[in-house]
């Protein structure tokens, strides 16, 4: 940008390792192309360079062999140390021309694409930049805020015609719709409520493979002219491809997207495995992650009566191993080249992948049984719209218990959560006839919590003395949720409300939104053993 010149220009000389600074587009300040290490794009692009310089870019390039490191993904961390994934050249090109063999409907030099999670993320890497190059495509960088309120604007300007968004993001595209369709008046809402329901109604249908009914198109036709503005109004008009991974997708997120004609795709991948294994793009249900990628062979190890066990896949895309754990190495990739994913699932017999669970954050109850948290913290969710956040606990415990943060504003230039409620939580408080609009008159508990203060969140989360009628309307909740447990052991027993919404901001949750498990329980360990006495 043409105002950071000056700051550029005065700390350049302490900066030994910055070798040129270029500028895409003007105005350019006198002495860019003028002075040693300042260029224009097109100047830059109209110099020519002596044979020696273009024989060692030859003998660099040369020296790049297929099966050499190309790049460290470090995991998420999310339920013990990240380690450092050494991913190959061979990895990461294979891995992009998988992934875009099993795509439809590619218009090579007319794709556009939004990069907004950080680069350190595999997806943000194979989605943002591999396929961007792949398909000749353009990438707008959207800005560092971009997760915290901005990036509907770069939609806008972008125009994106496939996006990937991990889960999170789906969610906050869907509280900032929900929040704006709450104040508008009751017929319009009504309105927009039909047209979603029968634009749904369509989509289902094709997905089942059925024909729609000339009454059923010509009102598929009526709605989706209504719920267009919509899709125009986050930039999203354009976009014909939707997927998401790196988390689980409640069902009731894709319905919501579906009635936007947004049908969220699945994928399933790991940073192990260069990017994505499993794509869900000719869209024919909303349970699975899809099939295979081209080059990737799947399978299940172990499965139980129901064929669910650990899912294992194989292929050139399987990464080079962790950098200096080779025994954490020899634990993931076994001797046959299987990858050990930790992660349950099954294959239907359309072959589409349906992902249950994490080995690793697998609950072991005291009495021996297996619950995967996932499913109870998204019943819980389903069942208490003002909630947020849903930890199951109970490893080694003798009953289940969750952890719950209720839905509040963040700031949007630290990401920090704020005192205020969000407006469908003050919505729903209000049914309860509830009339509280910030947090700390909710919880009793200070406005200001100086986050990201980790001990003045624990202290205030201590001494919480909520108002009753929301613990009321919790507990039935939860109850309602328990009604869909298969056991007696899957119901939770007990909850705690914490102080304040998990964000990166505090350390809760990692850089692709998802819960740093780990994390929560040492931050909350006090009150996690209060509930279990």
């Amino acid at each position: 940008m043409p105002s950071r010149w000056p700051k550029l220009r005065a700390i350049k000389e302490r900066l030994p390792r910055l070798k040129a600074v270029i500028q895409l587009h003007g105005p350019f300040e006198a002495f860019v192309d003028h002075e040693p290490g300042y260029f224009s794009w097109q100047k830059l692009q109209e110099q020519t360079f002596s044979s020696e310089l273009k024989e060692e870019l030859l003998a660099r390039e040369s020296r790049i062999r297929a099966n050499e490191c190309a790049m460290l993904i470090f995991t998420s961390g999310t339920v013990g140390m990240p380690k450092a994934v050494m991913l190959s050249h061979d990895n990461l090109v294979f891995d992009t021309k998988s992934a875009s063999a099993h795509m439809q409907d590619i218009q090579v030099g007319k794709e556009s694409f939004v990069s907004y999670l950080p680069l350190s993320h595999v997806a943000a890497q194979i989605f943002d930049v591999f396929l961007g190059l792949s398909h000749a495509g353009c990438v707008t960088f959207a800005d560092k805020d971009a997760l915290k309120g901005t990036l509907i604007k770069t939609f806008r300007k972008a125009r994106p015609t496939k996006m990937f968004g991990v889960p999170r993001v789906f969610e906050k595209l869907q509280e900032r719709l929900v929040a704006a369709e709450a104040k508008a008046r009751p017929y319009s809402r009504l309105l927009l409520a039909r047209a979603r329901a029968a634009v749904a109604e369509h989509q289902t249908t094709l997905m089942a493979g059925k024909s729609p009914s000339i009454y059923g198109s010509a009102k598929y036709w009526l709605a989706s002219r209504v719920v267009k503005p919509i899709r125009e109004m986050i930039g999203l008009d354009n976009c014909r491809v939707f997927f998401t991974g790196g988390a689980p997708t409640s069902e009731e997120l894709k319905q919501f997207f579906l009635g936007l004609d947004i049908a969220l795709g699945e994928c399933y991948g790991m940073s192990e495995t260069s990017g994505a294994i499993t794509l869900n793009v000719d869209i024919s249900n909303l349970y699975s992650a899809g099939q295979a990628c081209e080059g990737v062979t799947l399978k299940i190890h172990e499965p139980d009566c129901n064929g669910q066990g650990e899912i294992l896949m194989r292929g050139r895309l399987v990464f080079m191993g962790y950098l200096g754990l080779p025994e954490k190495t020899d634990e993931a990739v076994k001797e046959d080249g299987w990858l050990h994913s930790g992660d349950l699932g099954y294959i239907d017999p359309k072959g589409n992948l349906i992902i249950s669970g994490r080995l690793k954050e697998l609950i072991i109850t005291a009495g021996g049984e297996n619950i995967p948290p996932v499913h109870i913290e998204e019943l819980i969710k389903k069942e208490l719209p003002c909630v947020s956040n849903v930890l199951l606990i109970g490893d080694h415990r003798k009953y289940l218990t969750v952890l719950l943060s209720l839905k509040t504003k963040c700031d949007p230039k630290t990401g920090i959560p704020l005192d205020a409620l969000r407006e469908e939580t003050i919505e729903w408080l209000r049914e309860l006839g509830i009339h509280e609009t910030r947090l700390s008159e909710l919880l009793n508990i200070p406005a200001d919590l100086q986050l990201p203060n980790d001990t003045a969140a624990l202290a205030a989360t201590l001494e919480i003395t909520a108002v009753p009628k929301l613990l009321e309307a919790i507990e039935e909740g939860i109850k309602r949720a328990n009604k869909y447990a298969i056991s007696n052991a899957q119901k939770v027993q007990k909850f705690a409300l914490i102080a304040h919404e998990f964000s990166v901001a505090t350390g809760e949750l990692g850089p692709t939104l998802k819960i740093r498990r780990n994390i929560v329980h040492a931050k909350y360990a006090k009150v996690i053993e209060r509930l279990y006495k």
